[in-house]
C-alpha cells in the first residue's frame, strides 16, 4: 500500500521541482532583461557625469548589481584623489606656496630691476612653475572633471598656473610683463589648503551681499560731500590775492597768503599746485582728499587747516562753513556709517560661522 502511495505522489513531485527551477530560470532571464533596459535607459549625460575608475553598478528593485570597474586611463584616478587629498601631500604643497611667496619677495628686496640676478631669479621661477603645473595635472586627474570645475579654488588654481606657464614658454615684453605681477597672487592658494584661512575667507565673501547696502550708503555720503567739495574749493588759492587785496606776485610760490592772527598760510602745496586744485580739482581728487579724511591720516592739518585759517571767507564758503563741512563729514561717515558697516560685517561674519558649526554637528551627528 505505502508502495503505491509512492508511487502516485512521485510524478507530482517531479512536476513541482521542474515548475520550480522553470519558474528560477524565468527570475532569471526576467532580472537580465531589467538590468539590459536599465543600461540602455541610462542618458548620455548621466553616463559623462559618472566619476571615470569608480565601478559603475545597475540598481534592480532593491538589489544593486556591481559591474565591471572602468579600466585604462582612469583606472588609478580614485587612489590618485585620496593620496593627492592627504594632509602630508596638502602641507607640502603649502609649504611650496610659501618658499615661492618668499623667493618674490627676496626677488624684489635685493635686485628689484630684476636684472642683477636674473639668470637666478629664471631658474627658480621656472622650477616653480614646473611644480606647480604637475600637481595642477594631479588635480585634475583625481577630480575630473565635475569636482574640479565645481571648485573655484580650483579655478583660480589654473588660471594662476597658466599664466606662470606663458611666462615659462616665452618671454614677456611690453604691457605683458604685467602678467608676472599675478605671481604674488599665488599666495592665496593656501586658503584652499588650510582649512581656518578657507573658513574666513568664505565668511567673508557669504557676507557681502548683506553689507552691500550699507557700503553703497557709505560712498554714496563720501561721493555727496565730494560734490560739495568741488563746488566750493576747487578754484580756492588760484587767484586770492586780487580778491582778498594781497599784493599779486605770480612769481613767488606763494603768491597766494595771509597772515590770520600770526600764522602764515600758503594756497601753494608741496607739489606748487594751488590748493584747490590738487585737493578738490575734481571728483577724483576730492574724493580722494575725502578718504584721506576718512583714514584719519594727517587730515586736519593738510585737508582741512588751510581753508579754515588761511582765508576768511571764499566765495560762498565761510570759515564756519568749512568747519561745519569737514566736522560733519567725520561724524557721519568715520563714526556712524564706518562703524554700522564694520557692525554689519562682523554680525553676517559671526552668524556664517554659526551656520557652518551647526552643519557640521548635524553632519556628524548622522554619521554617528
Amino acid at each position: 500500500r505505502t508502495a503505491k502511495r509512492l508511487r502516485r505522489t512521485m510524478p507530482a513531485i517531479a512536476s513541482g521541482a521542474a515548475s520550480s527551477s522553470k519558474a528560477r530560470k524565468e527570475e532569471k532571464r526576467t532580472h537580465a532583461a531589467a538590468l539590459s533596459a536599465g543600461d540602455r535607459g541610462a542618458s548620455k549625460k548621466d553616463l559623462c557625469s559618472a566619476v571615470p575608475g569608480a565601478s559603475r553598478s545597475a540598481k534592480v528593485g532593491d538589489s544593486e548589481v556591481p559591474a565591471e570597474p572602468v579600466t585604462g586611463f582612469w583606472k588609478n584616478q580614485i587612489a590618485m584623489r585620496d593620496w593627492y587629498n592627504k594632509p602630508n601631500v596638502q602641507f607640502f604643497i603649502a609649504a611650496l606656496i610659501i618658499i615661492n611667496f618668499m623667493t618674490n619677495i627676496l626677488e624684489k628686496e635685493l635686485d628689484p630691476s630684476g636684472e642683477k640676478y636674473k639668470k637666478t631669479w629664471r631658474v627658480l621661477e621656472h622650477a616653480f612653475n614646473a611644480v606647480f603645473l604637475i600637481e595642477l595635472l594631479i588635480n585634475m586627474y583625481a577630480h575630473w572633471r565635475k569636482m574640479f570645475w565645481a571648485s573655484s579654488w580650483n579655478v583660480f588654481d589654473f588660471i594662476v598656473v597658466c599664466v606662470g606657464c606663458v611666462g615659462f614658454v616665452v618671454e614677456l615684453a611690453g604691457p605683458l610683463k604685467l602678467l608676472r605681477t599675478l605671481r604674488a597672487f599665488r599666495v592665496f592658494r593656501l586658503f584652499k589648503r588650510i582649512k581656518s584661512l578657507n573658513m574666513i575667507i568664505v565668511m567673508i565673501v557669504s557676507a557681502i551681499p548683506g553689507v552691500s547696502n550699507a557700503f553703497l550708503v557709505m560712498v554714496l555720503c563720501i561721493s555727496i560731500y565730494a560734490l560739495i567739495g568741488v563746488e566750493f574749493y576747487y578754484q580756492f588759492g588760484t587767484d586770492n590775492a586780487t580778491e582778498l587785496g594781497f599784493p599779486e606776485d605770480p612769481d613767488s610760490p606763494q603768491c597766494g597768503y595771509a597772515n590770520v592772527e600770526g600764522v602764515m598760510v600758503s594756497s601753494v602745496s608741496a607739489r606748487q599746485i594751488c590748493y584747490g586744485s590738487e585737493y578738490y580739482g575734481t571728483f577724483t581728487r576730492a574724493w580722494f582728499s575725502l578718504f584721506q579724511v576718512l583714514t584719519g591720516e594727517s587730515w586736519a592739518e593738510v585737508v582741512a587747516r588751510p581753508i579754515i585759517f588761511g582765508w576768511e571767507d571764499y566765495g560762498p564758503v565761510s570759515v564756519f562753513i568749512s568747519a561745519l563741512y569737514f566736522i560733519s563729514f567725520v561724524l557721519v561717515n568715520s563714526f556712524i556709517l564706518f562703524n554700522v558697516f564694520v557692525a554689519v560685517l562682523l554680525d553676517k561674519v559671526v552668524s556664517g560661522g554659526e551656520e557652518d558649526e551647526g552643519a557640521e554637528g548635524a553632519e556628524g551627528a548622522d554619521v554617528a
